[in-house]
């Protein structure tokens, strides 16, 4: 077993990402691709559809959102407003952008408002099938994550636990 946390600082974006000129381009991918589940927030489309079953609220309600833009409803009081590790949640399932300009949109300008309770869909921390990169260190996925959380320094140990994940599968020992 090894308590050593690798401290290099690699991530891996998403470099592949779909770029739609208008919201009808995205409308017409969507309907292409029945199959999918697909959603938009702030001009960000994701791909929710390995989701649904984990979803804590259900899978009903993010299927009654296909192809809409979720930006309003992810932060209103109806049903609850989503937390941080929500929206980075939802920035692992990013696919694409909406980037055209002058484009009619679900008319939502928030982004650009003082005061907007919006937040920046970024991933963090990332995650691959080896690792979870964190700022300044990184947790192996082959490992027992017991062994490892022991190798952090403080200020690690309170990154990796105020950013909780969902891992469909994770060690916590190793044998």
């Amino acid at each position: 077993m090894t308590n050593v946390v690798d401290q290099t600082t690699k991530s891996a974006p998403n470099t592949d990402l779909l770029i739609f000129k208008s919201h009808a381009e995205y409308q017409n991918y969507a309907n292409l691709n029945a199959d999918k589940v697909l959603v938009v927030y702030d001009n960000g489309v994701f791909d929710v559809t390995e989701f649904l079953e984990t979803h804590p609220g259900g899978d009903d309600i993010i299927k009654d959102c296909n192809g809409r833009d979720i930006t309003d409803l992810f932060h209103s009081s109806y049903p609850h407003q989503h937390s941080t590790s929500a929206v980075r949640m939802l920035a692992k399932l990013k696919i694409g952008e909406i980037k055209g300009k002058g484009d009619e949109s679900s008319g939502d300008n928030t982004a650009n408002l003082k005061g907007s309770n919006k937040q920046d869909v970024q991933a963090y921390p990332v995650v691959t099938a080896d690792y979870i990169q964190y700022k300044d260190f990184r947790i192996s996925r082959k490992e027992g994550f017991i062994g490892q959380i022991f190798g952090l320094s403080k200020e690690q140990y309170l990154d990796f636990i105020h950013h909780p994940l969902h891992l469909d599968e994770a060690n916590l020992f190793t044998w």
